[in-house]
């Protein structure tokens, strides 16, 4: 039984490690991509600015301008703390109260066991 328990752990985190590392090996090679060519044009400009001028209509200013300062990365920021607090209160809920439920329920206090006859 403690074999087996060791096992799932060592495999989850190991499909943890590779994950990330899945995950950070794009971003490391693609770091210098967009200098080698220039400077990279997203499809705002590219596409949506160009159509709305060709049907006569002039680009407006955001309501929320995040190209100024740190906003962005403050909302993001939030945005990760609220989803890391729903993730760990319901990881918790799932987990950790799953298995204390479903221990209560297999011997209760006062109730009397089986008994062989």
């Amino acid at each position: 039984m403690r074999t087996s328990r060791n096992t799932k752990t060592m495999f989850a985190i190991g499909l943890i490690i590779v994950l990330a590392v899945l995950a950070i090996v794009p971003t490391i090679l693609q770091a210098n991509a967009g200098k080698t060519k220039g400077d990279y044009v997203g499809i705002d400009a590219s596409i949506m600015e160009a159509r709305a001028e060709e049907e006569g209509h002039a680009a407006k200013t955001p309501l929320i301008n995040t190209d100024q300062g740190d906003i962005l990365l403050f909302v993001f920021c939030v945005g990760g703390l609220i989803a890391g607090g729903l993730m760990g209160y319901f990881g918790r809920a799932l987990l950790v109260e799953g298995r204390i439920d479903k221990h209560d329920k297999a011997v209760t206090p006062g109730e009397r066991q089986p008994t062989a006859s």
